[in-house]
């Protein structure tokens, strides 16, 4: 890692010359940390141990405190009900790298996500590198992904921010500039690897490998990808020790480290091949997985008794029983994309969605093989 990136007494220099602005801009954003940690403090309070009317104007008059931002022109202020004007003022800070994001939880209240944005203009997503601060139980729509306005558009970030605790711990360790080796290391793999592996599209794909414990597909869904949305050439050049570590550490994807590692392996007539192979493979992935969604399985027609974690309220929700019906996969996933966790316990131990689940990850293990196999062939993705 360390001869990657750190050479050079001018690549040290720049390095140095990064973590001083980067340590300047987190002083400057300090005291809104402080306020939305002390937020977040008194809403998890509240949530967890419930509160009364009082309480609810104490955390209002809280959010209406404005908070101060020293920007380097002058000093700024703004309150927690003025989220426009704070992404403003965030915005200011450095290079305007920063941005501020506020959503409202299940409970009706705001949670806040402050991130530092690598741009990426040469390819489909930019970069999320570093979470300054996140809100306890910010509610993503997808962890792989962060959206922030920029130039009037709600635009998708790949979120490389959270896997930077671990880079640094295992890759970064020991090395003169810390923050410069995270940056690096995330650019590098969000660029080559995971702006081509995930896509927002895959979300309803990415649910149901989640909840009904798909990995192979789910592996499968990433390796297809990374060959049909990456020049393989380029990440070839590009493949070093480095990708196959972190893909075996950090973001455990072994058919993709398998990959990386045989692309130095691979002539080009096997590149070309590749996407070639990737397409067949990727109809029938699509076709397995619709098999599976079609697959019906009994369900009563309600939630029954849920219980989050121990660390928000209980909930319960109850109704008069009804007799299960076959109801097909399909119809469950696109009801409930955001709320499956409380359907699939219901389902649990269903005979039919066992051997669905199962017949999907051998297919998919199948398909994962032929990637990975040397010298492949344009038949290896003919059924």
């Amino acid at each position: 890692m360390t001869s990657n990136y750190y050479t050079s007494s001018r690549a040290s220099y720049d390095c140095d010359s990064r973590e001083s602005g980067l340590r300047d801009d987190k002083q400057v954003l300090g005291p809104l940390v402080d306020r939305l940690r002390k937020y977040d403090d008194f809403r998890r309070e509240l949530e967890n141990n419930g509160g009364e009317f009082d309480d609810l104007e104490e955390i209002t008059a809280f959010l209406r405190e404005p908070v101060a931002i020293p920007l380097k022109h002058k000093p700024e202020e703004a309150p927690l009900t003025s989220p426009d004007r704070l992404r403003s003022l965030v915005s200011m800070v450095g290079s305007g790298h920063y941005f501020l994001d506020v959503r409202r939880t299940s409970r009706g209240l705001p949670a806040y996500s402050l991130s530092r944005i690598a741009h990426d203009y040469w390819s489909e997503y930019s970069l999320v590198v570093e979470d300054i601060y996140l809100s306890p139980g910010f509610p993503f729509a997808d962890s792989r992904f962060a959206r922030y306005m920029y130039m009037g558009h709600e635009t998708y970030y790949l979120r490389m921010s959270q896997f930077r605790t671990e880079v640094m711990t295992t890759q970064c360790a020991g090395v003169e500039n810390p923050e410069s080796c995270a940056d690096d290391l995330l650019q590098h793999i969000g660029h080559y690897c995971l702006s081509a592996m995930w896509h927002e599209d895959q979300r309803p794909a990415v649910v149901a490998a989640h909840h009904f414990k798909l990995p192979q597909f789910m592996s499968a869904v990433e390796i297809l990808y990374l060959c049909l949305s990456a020049d393989l050439c380029t990440l070839r050049v590009h493949a070093s020790p480095v990708e196959k570590r972190f893909f075996e550490d950090v973001y455990p994807q072994q058919a993709v480290a398998a990959l990386l590692d045989s692309l130095p392996k691979r002539d080009g007539q096997e590149l070309t091949n590749l996407p070639q192979i990737a397409t067949r493979l990727f109809v029938r992935l699509n076709r397995a997985f619709r098999e599976f969604l079609e697959t019906e399985v009994a369900f009563d027609g309600w939630f029954g008794l849920a219980h989050e974690s121990k660390s928000d309220l209980e909930l319960e929700l109850r109704c008069d029983p009804c007799p299960p019906q076959k109801v097909p996969i399909y119809k469950l996933l696109f009801a409930n994309l955001y709320r499956l966790d409380m359907v699939v316990p219901s389902l649990k131990g269903d005979d039919a969605l066992c051997d669905a689940a199962a017949a999907l990850e051998s297919q998919a293990r199948s398909i994962i093989e032929a990637v990975n196999r040397l010298r492949p062939t344009v038949s290896d993705g003919i059924d």
